[in-house]
């Protein structure tokens, strides 16, 4: 070996070595490591260990390639170990990873995701009951920044053998992080998905979406708009800053309705082009169930404000589309939304805030609509067995809208909502909603839940302001 060029360098290894590459230090062991001038690599052999901030790659053999300095990459095989705090643990065969870029790809892999789950009071859910991790594998999976791609997958939050619920996915994207843009509302997308209890399956879906709204499976119910219906929220694509949600609903008295949603991201706020046939909403007064559609509205979101000084959030957006009330009037209307949320107090087992928040509507029938509202909101477990949440908040409405005649209306309204966890699986709930300037009780409705680990499911049936019911199922951890 006379050659510089051909010198090749291999020596026992006696501690961690750092090396640095695409401006970042990377600490490099093994039992064996052999520098190649040549082809401008290192190759570790036999307990190979590669450092590179927080994240550990381990493997039998790691080389690191680094001919072009700003993109180095490393291939690892045997045992392969990839061990991210943040993003999670990876296992596999097989590992091609960019350092300089973030991205990579292994093969026969099971993922260890971190959920950073927060139970809600109302769950009452004991510590040792909350899923901690979401585990997955895959005959591929690819990284990229913040977001998974997982090719033949299965999924679950469950450690019991067989799972108790599992998903099998033909393919399965999986958000570590959230989306400074849009927000963090699809967490878990999935494509060819079967929903599994005990090993069987259960369920079959196109497509699925988890996320902050929950595992958003078909929700079944009855009401006096739909009559018995069904309904599924769908995604079929979300390409960064862009994202499209499809949710049809099909009734028995109103046939085929839904809404559909185009959102772009940017660092100024989300603009979104919305469509509606046949919503439901009940109004606050009078307190009746309305059906409207919106084909098209225009709207855009302001991003979240966290306000100096005194804290808090504040949400607002502007929106203008046509406004078609089923049976009475067709208008075009502009509105804007505001409000404003703030946390007076956080612990383990209460939680304390304050809101206030407005709305005003320009119809082009020459009619406004307006509304100012400022509530207290108090929440409480009691142990793991009882929970209560309270909300007091005045409005005043004033104005006219396709929906009511022109007025103006004071309402303060008391929200009381309990739940109870009779037994470890049995859960009832209650809520009533009184209007203290008239006296009457403006709402009422009832659950029943059985929960089964991280399963579960019942129904939850109003009586008032209009008799409907909803089955429910939930999987805790999403």
């Amino acid at each position: 070996m006379t050659a510089p060029a051909l010198i090749v360098l291999a020596l026992l290894q006696a501690g961690p070595t750092p090396l640095t590459l695409a401006g970042q230090t990377v600490t490099i062991e093994g039992d064996q490591v052999v520098f190649d001038a040549q082809q401008q690599r290192v190759v570790l052999a036999g307990n190979a260990v590669l450092r590179l901030s927080d994240i550990i790659l381990a493997a039998d053999r790691i080389e690191v390639t680094f001919s072009d300095p700003d993109r180095p990459v490393a291939v690892a095989s045997g045992s392969v170990v990839f061990d991210d705090p943040v993003r999670g643990r990876l296992t596999g065969q097989n590992l091609r990873y960019e350092l300089g870029a973030g991205r990579g790809r292994i093969d026969n892999v099971d993922l260890t995701i971190p959920l950073h789950y927060k139970p809600l009071l109302s769950d009452l859910m004991r510590p040792e009951e909350e899923p901690r991790y979401l585990y997955a594998t895959a005959a591929e999976a690819t990284q990229s920044g913040d977001v998974y791609q997982l090719r033949r997958a299965t999924a679950t939050t469950s450690t019991s053998r067989p799972p108790q619920f599992m998903l099998r996915v033909d393919r399965l994207a999986v958000t570590t992080a959230e989306d400074g843009l849009i927000g963090n509302v699809a967490q878990v997308e999935g494509e060819g998905v079967k929903l599994q209890l005990y090993g069987r399956t259960v369920l079959g879906l196109p497509h699925l979406n988890v996320g902050e709204g929950g595992l958003l499976l078909p929700r079944f119910g009855v009401n006096s708009t739909d009559g018995v219906y069904l309904e599924h929220q769908f995604s079929p694509f979300a390409i960064k800053p862009a994202r499209f949600t499809l949710v049809p609903r099909i009734g028995t008295d109103s046939q085929l309705t839904g809404r559909a949603r185009f959102a772009i991201g940017s660092p100024v706020g989300v603009f979104e082009l919305l469509g509606s046939q046949k919503e439901r909403r009940v109004l606050l007064l009078p307190p009746d169930a309305v059906q409207f559609s919106r084909i098209p509205e225009v709207a855009w979101k302001y991003p979240d404000y966290q306000v100096p000084g005194i804290g808090g959030t504040l949400f607002a957006r502007f929106s203008y589309g046509q406004y078609d009330e089923e049976g009475a009037t067709t208008t075009w209307r502009s509105a804007f939304h505001s409000t404003y949320i703030r946390s007076i107090y956080q612990g383990r087992s209460s939680a304390l805030s304050v809101d206030f928040g407005g709305a005003w509507a320009h119809y082009a029938s020459g009619t406004e609509y307006r509304w100012l509202r400022g509530g207290l909101d108090f929440r409480k477990r009691f142990g793991y067995r009882f929970y209560t949440g309270v909300n007091l908040s005045s409005h005043l409405v004033g104005g006219a809208t396709p929906f009511r005649w022109d007025s103006v209306d004071v309402a303060t309204l008391l929200n009381l909502e309990t739940r109870v966890r009779l037994t470890p699986h049995w859960l009832v709930g209650a809520g009533w909603l009184t209007d203290l300037n008239r006296g009457v009780l403006r709402g009422e409705r009832y659950s029943l839940a059985f929960r089964d680990r991280m399963v579960e499911y019942g129904v939850t049936v109003s009586n008032r302001p209009v008799r409907e019911a909803q089955l429910d199922l939930r999987v805790l951890g999403f």
